[in-house]
């Protein structure tokens, strides 16, 4: 990740000397001065009065403009004692080191430039001007040896300053500064020089005590960043989840080369609890330069992170594509505009004056940024996300470009007082991770930063932009289950992340913690009911789980594990679906296989489903990319998922006769339809007197249905100009019309249906979803219910004309 050394902004009031409203002018405010970073004494004393506004003395004047410096920065350091020898070429003078031992420990050690970007204060200006080497001291000089003919106020960042003012407290802050600096000097008085900024070290500073996360992001899940660089080990991690981390996300790759580290620190990060995601740093696709991490071709370099990568299941965040293009090197170019050597090729897409053609660059760059997602989507199943720092903020780079706001963007922070603020294209505030700080280096007052108890030299800290439960849907974790059973109305989740299973029955909707009736701990549930009663299945650790009970007697489950001796571990959360007396669950298995597990007078049978329909015909042909559906449809069962790293649907079940088949579903459609996309996520199914129908969220977040009696397919979203999908649809048939029920890229749950021969669409009540919905009906009634940000559970009842979405549902 790109290291940036953002300005530090803190809450500590430092007082200054009394300012009477006449002193400013222009728009300042005497508010601003209350939050100076300087350490001005909070003396009684009295301003003068605001001298009369005057001009410049025709002497001073310049025929270009009065405002123009006397002086040059050039001519001023010319002019100065500790010019006379110029720095090494590897480094610069340090403007702010005269003035930094006044300012406070929170902003002493941060450069011009950050500290100028972030503060606007009168007192923080006025310091600026002479780091910075300006003329206006020149100018304040010479307005007071010209007396009444000179000038009396100086524009100073659009704001009028009165001379006497600006030297007042000027002349304090170098009073100040003077007296801590003198035993700091060198030997013959000469400045201090340090070395460029790209090697440059932490400046020494007095031992600092370690403080908790900064007040700006405490309130929100917290989590880190980190690459082969880091020293980690099991404890490491083990300990960063003690500490109340609760991600990680973890190097994968750069270019066409593996982080060295990646499988095994992907790895801990799973074991230590750690909900855990991935990055790719992002190379110019040109040859040029020998090292693989600086070049590659976009297909080879998405392929890299897919065979990385591996899988994504519940607990993993998306893979984010990370695009940084600021300035590196000895040439000091930009990597992707430019290439790192002469040699190498650039996009040229940035917008200055020496590249009049580069809309062409904007375009042929996002045209390979949406290719390589667009593969990692297909081939992993998830949407992946964008971390950027400056690219899409710098007018002169990507600014504003709508067609890549639909991935979640993962963005940096660079000195900005409120993070809610940041505002970064065209995604706006809804941003979703911020990286905040970095250990070891200079963050939000300390230099160093560290927090309490994480000793990781350079691990990036990165926040969550919103509750724990958005970020456990980002994971795809949070699904709950519902069921009727009879008039009663049912409910079901799992707590995290405990993982204790929790029921509530309507109407009064009560939170019956099972693990006190022997249900064990596990994953996101499934929820049918049976006969008078319901049935729970759900992952525990490396089995399966069915749990029932009888309405009449809720109280009392019988829990056992139904997975087969032999058996592959289940890494998804199941499905299930009953047909008359049988019950079947299904899961994806560590082998990549599908395994059904079919239910029946008081039998468990155990299939690989792949396998068994010659669609796994090898390791490495024919495996499960995605967790299966369930239907069934004249008396045989369905499983339906993604196959293969192309994304294909599979319909797969077993016939009359005994034997296993299968369907390459959407080989089959794109014969009607060549531009169906790949599939994402998990499908839903649904039978009504036309058939069964296939809903899928494609690559792009369209919503499709293909109809399997002539696997016909329609685009959904574009039917019913619908919202963009996030995740899994569900689906439910009430009178004989399927509804198909999603979250929405906009956090909303939206309801498609057709009406008349055209498809509608509809938001289905105003509370924002953390993870997708599920449904059920029981012929006359439908229960839609998904997880929503502040986590309690959502339910909206459909009576086939509208919508109630009074059920909140408060979880333990």
């Amino acid at each position: 990740m790109l290291r940036t050394l953002p300005n530090g902004v803190g809450n500590r009031e430092w007082h200054l000397p009394a300012v009477s409203p006449g002193e400013l002018s222009g728009g300042a405010a005497a508010g601003e001065l209350a939050q100076s970073p300087f350490l001005l004494p909070s003396a009684g004393e009295t301003a003068p009065a605001a001298e009369p506004e005057g001009k410049w003395a025709a002497a001073a004047s310049r025929a270009n403009g009065a405002n123009e410096p006397l002086l040059t920065a050039e001519q001023f350091l010319a002019d100065t004692p500790e010019a006379a020898e110029p720095p090494a070429a590897s480094t610069e003078f340090d403007a702010f080191h005269g003035i930094g031992a006044a300012l406070s420990p929170l902003y002493s050690s941060l450069p011009a430039e950050p500290l100028a970007s972030g503060l606007g204060g009168l007192p923080a200006v006025i310091a600026l001007h002479q780091a910075l080497l300006s003329a206006t001291p020149l100018h304040a000089t010479l307005a007071v040896l010209l007396g009444p003919a000179g000038r009396h106020s100086l524009p100073v960042h659009g704001v009028d300053i009165p001379v006497a003012t600006y030297l007042r407290h000027l002349g304090q802050l170098f009073r100040e500064a003077a007296d801590h600096q003198e035993s700091r000097l060198g030997a013959h008085g000469e400045p201090v020089l340090y070395e460029a900024e790209a090697a440059r070290a932490p400046r020494p500073q007095a031992a600092q005590a370690v403080t908790a996360p900064p007040h700006a992001v405490a309130g929100w899940p917290l989590g880190v960043d980190l690459y082969a660089g880091q020293q980690m080990d099991a404890a490491a991690f083990a300990n960063l989840r003690r500490q109340g981390k609760l991600f990680a996300i973890v190097k994968s790759s750069q270019g066409t080369l593996a982080d060295a580290r990646f499988a095994q620190y992907y790895d801990m990060a799973k074991a230590a609890g750690l909900l855990r995601g991935s990055y790719h740093f992002f190379a110019n696709k040109w040859d040029g330069v020998p090292q693989a991490w600086l070049h590659g071709a976009i297909a080879d370099q998405a392929n890299t992170v897919v065979r990385l990568v591996k899988r994504l299941v519940p607990g993993d965040l998306p893979p984010a594509l990370d695009l940084e293009d600021e300035p590196r090197g000895p040439a000091n170019r930009y990597p992707l505009d430019q290439g790192m050597t002469p040699a190498q090729r650039g996009y040229h897409y940035r917008r200055i004056a020496g590249n009049p053609h580069w809309h062409d660059g904007v375009a042929e760059l996002l045209a390979d940024i949406r290719s390589f997602m667009e593969r990692v989507e297909t081939a992993l199943g998830r949407t992946p996300m964008i971390y950027t720092s400056h690219m899409w903020r710098d007018s002169d780079m990507m600014n504003d470009p709508k067609i890549m706001s639909e991935y979640p963007l993962w963005t940096v922070y660079h000195g900005e007082r409120d993070l809610t603020t940041i505002s970064v294209g065209a995604w706006g505030r809804d941003w979703d991770f911020i990286q905040y700080a970095e250990d070891g280096k200079n963050y939000w007052g300390m230099n160093p930063y560290h927090e309490p108890n994480i000793h990781v030299t350079g691990i990036d800290f990165t926040a969550y932009h919103g509750t724990v439960h958005g970020l456990l849907g980002l994971a795809d974790i949070g699904r709950v289950g519902v069921a009727f059973v009879g008039d009663t109305r049912c409910m079901a989740h799992a707590q995290w992340p405990d993982g204790r299973q929790h029921l509530h029955l309507g109407p009064a909707w009560a939170d019956q913690d099972l693990s006190g009736a022997g249900v064990p701990v596990g994953g996101d549930p499934a929820l049918l009911a049976v006969a008078d009663g319901l049935a729970l299945y759900f992952r525990s650790g490396d089995h399966v789980v069915e749990a029932t009970m009888s309405v009449r007697n809720p109280s009392v489950w019988h829990a056992n594990q139904i997975d087969r001796p032999g058996d592959a571990k289940p890494i998804h959360d199941p499905h299930a679906v009953a047909a008359g007396d049988t019950r079947y669950a299904c899961y994806w298995g560590d082998d990549d296989d599908w395994h059904l597990l079919t239910i029946a007078g008081g039998r468990v049978t155990s299939t690989r489903v792949l396998s068994a329909a010659g669609v796994k015909a090898s390791p490495a042909h024919g495996q499960s990319t995605g967790q299966p559906s369930l239907y069934v449809t004249g008396g045989e069962v369905h499983l339906i998922g993604r196959v293969g790293d192309e994304g294909h649907l599979f319909d797969v079940w077993q016939d009359a006769h005994g034997s296993w088949r299968a369907d390459d579903v959407t080989a089959l459609a794109q014969v009607r339809a060549a531009a169906l996309p790949a599939a994402t996520y998990s499908p839903c199914a649904f039978e009504t007197p036309d058939g069964v129908g296939i809903v899928f969220r494609g690559v792009g977040g369209d919503l499709w249905v293909i109809r399997r009696r002539d696997n016909a397919a329609t685009n959904l979203t574009a039917a019913a100009h619908a919202v963009a999908a996030a995740g899994h649809p569900a689906c439910f048939v009430m009178q004989h019309t399927p509804h198909i029920v999603y979250r929405g890229t906009d956090r909303a749950i939206h309801e498609i249906w057709p009406d008349g021969g055209a498809w509608k669409v509809q938001q289905i009540c105003t509370v924002k979803a953390a993870a997708d919905p599920v449904a059920a009906t029981d012929g006359t009634t439908a229960m839609v219910a998904a997880r929503a940000m502040d986590g309690t559970i959502q339910a909206s009842i459909f009576d086939g004309t509208r919508w109630n979405c009074d059920l909140s549902i408060g979880v333990g």
